[in-house]
């Protein structure tokens, strides 16, 4: 039985002791102990779906970051690249000399 069916139990229970005004301690003790039950793991989901929302934001910071990453990169090939050809431009034209023309 989840939280959520466990507490709704729990509340039927609660009606049903309301509509015939007789409530038995050892009812009241075994509704305390199930609404203790659910407290506790509600409280365990929301750990762990705090630490799920940790685990995602970590994601995107390594994502954002991996994309800045390779956003320099290419930023540095493509002044690579250019440096190169102009480089090679300079060569090539040394080479040929003055035109006699």
């Amino acid at each position: 039985m989840n939280s959520l069916d466990r507490i709704e139990h729990i509340e039927d229970k609660i009606e049903g002791l309301g509509n015939s005004r007789v409530i038995i301690q050892q009812d009241f003790d075994n509704l305390e102990a199930e609404l203790r039950e659910s407290h506790t793991q509600i409280a365990k989901l929301q750990r762990k779906q705090m630490g799920n929302n940790n685990k995602i934001s970590l994601a995107r910071f390594r994502i954002a970051n991996l994309k800045q990453i390779i956003e320099d990169i290419q930023v540095h090939h493509q002044a690579d690249k250019e440096s190169l050809l102009n480089a090679i431009y300079e060569i090539k034209n040394s080479q040929e000399g003055p035109s006699d023309y």
